[in-house]
């Protein structure tokens, strides 16, 4: 799987801010500090590197989908869609989300 490699980074996963999201051509990504609970995602992780990953959302093209996400030391943000597709970001991109 592609991103064995990117798991095989992680030394320690700190959990990212409560909740979060990053905006980028209108599509958004939302991360929470729960753990990850997406069956759907969860069946594209292996189980060894389950217990690392947080729960997210994620809307694309006005869609809603679940993501999970992990923290690598470096800063980047890897999640992981309910299809196994894979996306990132650096966690200076993340902004706190304010109630309306």
């Amino acid at each position: 799987m592609r991103f064995v490699a990117a798991l095989l980074l992680l030394v320690s996963i700190p959990a990212y801010a409560q909740m979060v999201y990053r905006h980028a051509s209108g599509d958004t990504v939302r991360a929470t500090n729960k753990p990850c609970t997406s069956e759907k995602v969860l069946a594209h992780i292996p189980e060894p590197y389950r217990q690392h990953f947080r729960q997210g959302n994620a809307t694309h093209n006005g869609k809603a989908f679940d993501v999970c996400y992990v923290v690598r030391p470096d800063g980047m943000v890897l999640w992981i869609w309910e299809d196994g597709d894979m996306g990132g970001a650096h966690k200076d991109e993340f902004r706190r989300e304010h109630a309306s």
